[in-house]
């Protein structure tokens, strides 16, 4: 396995805060971005926090922004 990966990936995501909007959802308590890192996080009604890496600026804005979450 490539070193350089899992040094990127194995950081301690959760001390590194995205700054998430509240969204109006079902499912979804809220979403944010950092375009720096390409990071996209969802934060679910569960309280669960999931984030997601290499995503790319267009993908987020359209995610956000959808009528379906």
């Amino acid at each position: 396995m490539d070193q350089d990966w899992f040094e990127k990936f194995s950081r301690d995501w959760k001390s590194e805060k995205i700054k998430r909007n509240p969204v109006r959802s079902t499912a979804l308590k809220s979403v944010g971005y950092d375009p720096v890192t390409r990071e996209f996080e969802v934060e679910f009604g569960s309280g669960s926090i999931h984030r997601y890496a290499e995503v790319p600026p267009e993908l987020a804005k359209r995610f956000a922004k959808s009528k379906s979450i």
